[in-house]
């Protein structure tokens, strides 16, 4: 599925000007959903890329935890 404003997947993390979408969130949503990064998302060695040497995890911490979202926060594709 394809995000209506960007129309880039919605499965797929985007970037914009420090914050960072929620694949499972965005898929929830139906529009990117993005969240401040890292604060939301957190890092971890394991998944350092030469893209992304600080690791970032894909979905944010909330949806990790287990609860769908979108969450308290949420910055919708069309408001970033």
């Amino acid at each position: 599925m394809l995000c209506p404003i960007c129309s880039k997947p919605l499965n797929v993390s985007q970037w914009k000007n420090g914050y960072k979408s929620c694949p499972a969130c965005s898929q929830n949503a139906g529009i990117h959903i993005f969240y401040k990064y890292p604060d939301a998302f957190g890092t971890t060695p394991l998944r350092a890329t030469p893209n992304h040497p600080d690791g970032p995890q894909s979905h944010c911490e909330i949806c990790r935890g287990g609860n769908s979202g979108p969450h308290s926060g949420a910055i919708r594709c069309n408001q970033i």
